[in-house]
């Protein structure tokens, strides 16, 4: 009776070993995509509603843009629209080699392109000064966006320049100031809760 039982336990230790192995890639693909998660969600005006529970917002450092990231308009050639949406995708690579297609264009539209990928790429430095010395009237909200997420992260590191809380908070207020969408407004807001207060 004793050796049966030993049997059975061991045949279930045998049992829970092969369950635990094949549970484990699971467990890691989670893990994986979980840190890939960005800590500045990129998302599209229209995707407001569905991201809200019990009215609010969730308390994220979303980037939000104007236009549809899922659904673009097929006649609307918008170059930064189109870097968005590589980078909507984790297709760093892809919008680089894209932002090179476009030595041709614009100036301040390619300048800008570099910005965004920088600011994705975690090169908060090298994208603060990229946005900061364009001027782009569609996307100028954005941009000030950006720039007072890049003092946020520069301030975070001991060797890049540091700004003052009003120094960012100023960059926000001009998102503010420049944008005429109150769902983006709403947006602007939770990153300045985020200066204001911290995470």
């Amino acid at each position: 009776m004793i050796l049966s039982y030993m049997r059975k336990k061991m045949k279930l230790n045998k049992i829970n070993q092969r369950s635990f192995f094949r549970i484990i890639p699971v467990i890691l693909l989670f893990m994986l995509i979980a840190g890939c998660a960005a800590k500045y969600p990129l998302i599209s005006v229209n995707q407001v509603k569905d991201l809200k529970v019990d009215g609010y917002l969730p308390q994220k450092q979303y980037i939000i843009i104007n236009k549809s990231l899922e659904n673009p308009d097929p006649s609307d050639s918008d170059e930064v629209l189109t870097v968005l949406q590589f980078i909507s995708q984790e297709k760093l690579q892809e919008a680089e080699n894209y932002i090179q297609t476009l030595s041709g264009s614009d100036q301040n539209i390619m300048q800008f392109c570099k910005g965004l990928l920088h600011f994705y790429q975690k090169k908060y430095a090298v994208a603060y000064f990229e946005l900061d010395k364009i001027e782009i009237e569609e996307y100028n909200y954005l941009r000030y966006l950006l720039i007072g997420d890049c003092m946020m992260e520069m301030n975070n590191k001991p060797v890049d320049k540091h700004f003052r809380k009003s120094e960012i908070l100023l960059q926000f207020q001009k998102s503010m100031d420049t944008c005429h969408n109150e769902k983006i407004k709403e947006v602007i807001r939770i990153h300045i809760k985020y200066v204001q207060y911290g995470e």
